[in-house]
């Protein structure tokens, strides 16, 4: 079995992720972690929206406005619900965002990588 260690185009911090067939896994991961993020921005716009969308606060009472068939006036009973706000609607965003930006970290194999050391 053959071990083939590349150098990292002008990096030598680079260097350990570069050994063999690890060169393939980064840009999987990079790819992997885009993939991720976006599937997680897609649930978050999804549940947000299934679940009432509200353009507020989080509410977990929801008000229901009723009138009275007597008197014709308006009252308003509150219901045991959940609506999403937007604060949850910003922290989902705001994962997918970090998750999205953490696949910048992976940096893909230059093309002129020269082998610098066979093991045999």
């Amino acid at each position: 079995m053959k071990t083939t260690i590349y150098a990292a185009a002008g990096s030598s911090r680079n260097f350990y992720w570069r050994i063999g067939a690890n060169s393939v896994f980064l840009p999987l991961m990079k790819k992997s972690l885009r993939i991720v993020a976006f599937v997680l921005l897609a649930v978050t716009l999804g549940i947000w929206a299934g679940l009432g969308a509200n353009l507020g606060w989080t509410k977990t009472k929801i008000p229901i406005e009723h009138i009275d068939p007597v008197t014709e006036i308006k009252y308003v009973e509150w219901q045991s619900g959940f609506q999403p706000g937007l604060e949850l609607l910003a922290l989902g965003v705001g994962g997918c965002a970090f998750v999205f930006l953490a696949s910048f970290a992976f940096r893909t194999a230059s093309k002129s990588n020269q082998p610098i050391a066979q093991i045999s």
